[in-house]
């Protein structure tokens, strides 16, 4: 140590200095260093050279993003506060001397020690939140706790399978105050969905009392008329080739309004996630067709037929169908599709075709229409674009009946050759339940033992299961022993007790299952063991992997592509069949299989609205004043009881 202090002594005899101004000379050396940290976030490095924005400016999650410089301009800070703190050691000796000396260096340690804590906490609170750091802790800190009743502000797994695919960046601008219906639902979603993919990104951009730049240039830009309260979502480079669409305030909440008072209800609905992943579907996913076919008995797509058509009641309508698939989804389109003889083929930008209860049966040259459209491989323009898509088909048939001389029986729907040349076979057997108040009534599942995608959407490992129930459902199962690029297994299974397989459509059913019940040698006889096959996936070994799936797997993997899927039950995508509390349930069913025929991953159970119930304390009229002037008493009484105690300690 002597050494060193004597080297430092002949260092400072050298250049003629004091140990006093050689600590004025570093502390001024440190003080411009700090002066050159704070001043660089306002300088031309600190400012974005696309965006022209301060790289630290706005909200912390510009500054996580800028997380390097952030640290640069902590650098110059800590070298700076350093260099000063080691300076002013070295009149560590002129304390005791002067009195001035204590006064800089107790003082400035006194706001290098409140500097150091206060710098530490902003860039713990920082950097925690950066991509590196919030990867390899699992993210612990980015990720919100949701404590709601209803888990209000919760992702839905349907929104996080389609967050995890996110290939495309995706930036959301919500035009919103405090003050609107919904605006902590949305805000939260927005962040949350951030943490869950780093390509979606989100900004909050004021609207009143004075605009932000940003919001004027973009509601100018994409001409939005009112965007306060709304979100705009680009999809794509925002300063090149994207693409945008706007969510409106009332697709994001709805706060009732009392007609007497014209108070606010304090009851918020909130629809802001669905709206958003409609959006967010619409804009990446490219333009969908779906074409349901016409002409053979089938229910109409629309609620009111075409002009000179008279409505067939006894099919229905999908137009409830039709308002769900295409609501928040402006490239989404249903058309119908007629299988005449003068059409050659099917269109070409048909992405699926779907066919629904037809009470006539298909004729040949329109199952070969069906058979080319499924071998047909899809084709892309230069620009990513769909040119031709590829053939993909699901099937809804009910067990329709037909009078005989010898009973009412099956009727044929002129598929069934077609059909089992993909590996499916249809039975003219119906699926009937001995349990419950409606024998045709059957509760049916995913199948748990399948490899498909939409098991592990609607089936969990801990082993819960969402029940579909459906009507009038015909067994519909794999084709044994078929052979082929085709591979075929059961997607739906009816998982209702005491089901046995009817084959006399004339029969009464409720007769015949107290009949059933009655006699134990019927049980014995009748009663199925096990699961019964009520639906059932193709694919075919000619296209690409498929998202998520395993080299391995033998469906759905490798280089198998999606082809049909075929009901044995179709009244549950009516308009009928859609209300009511199972509803939902069903439209969730349709909507996962048609994604997984398109090979997209948004499969799982639909997002519902959630209600944000605020719970108000009502308290009688004449309690009011109490509330009022009782906390001030009692905290009058506390000063007054402090006061007298420190008398009475003083006094003594």
């Amino acid at each position: 140590m002597s050494d060193n202090s004597s080297a430092f002594h002949r260092f400072l005899e050298k250049w003629r200095l004091t140990p006093v101004s050689a600590a004025v000379v570093g502390a001024a050396m440190g003080f411009v260093l700090v002066c050159v940290g704070f001043a660089l976030p306002f300088s031309s490095f600190g400012i974005d050279p696309v965006s022209k924005e301060y790289s630290l400016g706005g909200s912390l999650d510009n500054w996580r993003k800028n997380a390097t410089f952030l640290m640069v301009v902590a650098l110059f800070v800590f070298a700076g506060l350093g260099l000063m703190f080691g300076s002013l050691q070295l009149a560590r000796g002129e304390e005791r001397k002067s009195q001035n000396a204590r006064r800089v260096v107790y003082g400035f340690n006194a706001i290098l020690g409140t500097l150091l804590v206060l710098i530490v906490l902003a860039l713990v609170n920082v950097l925690v939140f950066t991509e590196p750091i919030d990867q390899l802790t699992g993210r612990a800190w980015s990720r919100d706790f949701d404590w709601t009743q209803n888990t209000l502000y919760t992702l839905s797994p349907r929104t996080v399978s389609y967050l995890d695919s996110l290939q495309e960046p995706v930036k959301a601008y919500a035009f919103m105050e405090s003050d609107d219906p919904g605006f902590t639902e949305m805000t939260t979603l927005l962040r949350s969905a951030q943490a869950r993919n780093k390509k979606f990104t989100w900004q909050r951009l004021a609207i009143t009392p004075r605009p932000d730049p940003k919001a004027v240039e973009l509601a100018r830009k994409y001409t939005l008329k009112d965007p306060k309260g709304g979100v705009l979502l680009l999809a794509g480079d925002e300063n090149g080739k994207h693409d945008h669409e706007f969510i409106p305030t009332d697709k994001i909440a709805r706060q009732d309004v009392d007609m007497r008072t014209g108070r606010r209800s304090s009851k918020v609905t909130f629809s802001g996630e669905n709206a958003l992943l409609g959006s967010l579907t619409s804009l990446l996913e490219g333009q969908v067709v779906v074409y349901f076919s016409q002409g053979h008995g089938e229910p109409a797509i629309d609620s009111m037929p075409p002009r000179g058509r008279t409505p067939n009641v006894e099919s229905g309508s999908l137009s409830t169908l039709k308002n769900k698939l295409t609501a928040n989804r402006r490239r989404f389109e249903v058309k119908p599709l007629t299988l005449e003889r003068t059409l050659n083929k099917i269109p070409e930008d048909a992405t699926a075709v779907v066919i629904v209860r037809p009470t006539q049966p298909f004729a040949d040259h329109e199952t070969k229409l069906l058979t080319e459209y499924l071998a047909r491989k899809g084709e892309t323009n230069p620009d990513k674009t769909v040119k031709i898509a590829a053939g993909r088909l699901m099937v809804l048939l009910d067990p329709m009946r037909q009078k005989e001389a010898g009973g009412t029986t099956f009727m044929p729907t002129g598929l069934e050759a077609f059909l089992a040349s993909y590996g499916v076979q249809l039975p003219n057997e119906r699926i009937q339940t001995a349990l419950g108040q409606d024998p045709l009534r059957i509760l049916t599942i995913v199948n748990p033992r399948s490899k498909n995608p939409l098991n592990t959407a609607f089936n969990d490992e801990d082993g819960g299961v969402t029940a579909f129930p459906l009507e009038n459902v015909r067994v519909v199962k794999p084709l044994e022993g078929a052979k082929g690029p085709y591979q075929s297994e059961t997607l739906l299974v009816a998982a209702s007790q005491g089901m046995w397989l009817e084959t006399d459509l004339g029969s009464n059913p409720n007769a015949r299952a107290e009949a059933i019940l009655n006699d134990n040698e019927l049980q014995r006889k009748l009663i199925a063991r096990g699961l019964v096959s009520a639906a059932v996936a193709v694919s075919t070994s000619d296209g690409p992997k498929m998202p998520g799936m395993p080299e391995d797997s033998s469906h759905g993997g490798g280089k198998e592509r999606p082809l049909m899927v075929v009901f044995g039950s179709s009244s549950w995508v009516t308009d009928q069949g859609l209300g009511g509390p199972t509803g939902a349930l069903r439209q969730d069913l349709f909507s996962s299989t048609l994604s997984w025929l398109r090979e997209q991953s948004d499969l799982g159970k639909f997002v519902d609205d959630k209600v944000n119930q605020e719970y108000e304390l009502r308290v009688p009229d004449t309690n009011v004043s109490r509330l009022k002037y009782l906390p001030l008493i009692l905290m009058m009484l506390a000063v007054i009881g402090l006061g007298l105690g420190v008398w009475v300690v003083r006094r003594r």
